[in-house]
């Protein structure tokens, strides 16, 4: 959609304008330029419709179709991979400190305490009806948030939240006889949005992506921490079935009505078996399925992390094995939710990160 924007974009200002046409020696059209397809697939800035007016070279008849060229060296590679990197160097840039439990403390129902599940991230779009948050993410280092593909793809992302507990007042406090606050949440525009390459719009598979945002998040926050990931053999294998986990968001509950303040849920997860017999596209190799029948996650945690304690190089913390891909739109129903398997895409993850 918004490759097709640009071209209508493109030709409109070269008939009404008289746009510029620049002379380069490597004039070609638009679609035979990776790098321009990537900056048009991938950034989200007025700098980049800018560029792509510089780079404007003529127009070319292609099957009936009027089509731009652009001067494909104007545009650089956005944050490919050399190939000499490996996992093991991208895995140095996981922060060491991550995933830490907290004690939980009652605050009525489903209620989570401010700091309790820091690295929850929101994504606001711009829409109609002005700015919203509709889908949720993971904290996994200070540039990345981990997210459903179908989360970022043709949707008007205006920025990520970090450290959001209480989205009502200006300042997060919970109502707890010990009162604390937590420190102020911090706002990022987004750089870069990196879904994965083979994500399937129908079958929902391969649904996640990471969001690279401007600037870096501040981790002395209190308020503010990345999850772990499960990176070792060990918490790559391990056995999910009927394992309890946790989801954290600003959902709906079973009322139907969104809430304002983070909440958590415990839920199983259900075998594979259970889970094809539920969905027909549930694919047991990438997918999960979890839910009660009281406690679920809701479609406004799409995007949201699934995590579960673990030994994490020798301490209990907790870490992301799954992001809520689909499932029920109301709560409290007989369907779990689905979620991508965070553990087969790892090495993914790990390739797509950069300093």
């Amino acid at each position: 959609m918004l490759i097709k924007k640009l071209f209508l974009c493109i030709l409109v200002l070269q008939i009404n304008e008289g746009l510029t046409k620049r002379n380069c020696s490597d004039c070609q059209l638009f679609t035979s330029c990776n790098a321009a397809i990537d900056h048009a697939r991938l950034k989200r800035h007025n700098d980049t419709r800018k560029l792509f007016l510089n780079a404007f070279c003529g127009s070319e008849t292609q099957d009936g179709v009027m089509r731009p060229k652009v001067c494909c060296t104007d545009f650089q590679a956005l944050l490919r991979p050399p190939l000499d990197q490996t996992n093991d160097s991208a895995e140095r840039l996981l922060p060491k400190k991550c995933g830490t439990i907290l004690s939980s403390r009652l605050l009525g129902g489903r209620r989570s305490s401010p700091s309790q599940y820091s690295w929850t991230a929101l994504i606001a779009y711009k829409t109609r009806d002005g700015l919203q948050f509709q889908c949720g993410g993971s904290v996994v280092n200070s540039k990345y948030i981990l997210t459903a593909a179908h989360c970022v793809l043709d949707k008007k992302i205006e920025g990520v939240r970090i450290g959001e507990y209480n989205t009502t007042p200006d300042r997060d406090c919970d109502d707890s006889p010990n009162f604390s606050c937590a420190d102020d949440v911090q706002d990022f525009l987004v750089e870069i949005v990196i879904p994965h390459e083979k994500y399937d719009k129908s079958t929902h598979l391969n649904n996640i992506a990471l969001l690279r945002i401007e600037g870096e998040i501040d981790f002395d926050n209190t308020n503010i921490e990345p999850i772990c990931l499960p990176t070792s053999t060990v918490l790559r294998s391990k056995e999910l079935d009927n394992t309890i986990g946790v989801v954290a968001g600003w959902g709906y509950r079973e009322t139907g009505h969104e809430s304002s303040v983070l909440e958590h849920s415990h839920i199983h997860l259900i075998t594979n078996a259970e889970c094809s017999n539920l969905y027909k596209k549930h694919d047991p190799i990438n997918q999960f399925c979890a839910g009660n029948l009281n406690e679920n996650s809701c479609i406004g945690d799409s995007g949201g992390p699934f995590i579960i304690a673990s030994d994490y190089n020798g301490t209990y913390r907790y870490v992301q094995y799954g992001i809520r891909s689909f499932g029920p739109v109301s709560c409290g129903n007989h369907f779990p939710a689905v979620f991508t398997d965070v553990r087969k895409y790892v090495d993914w993850i790990l390739d797509h990160i950069r300093e």
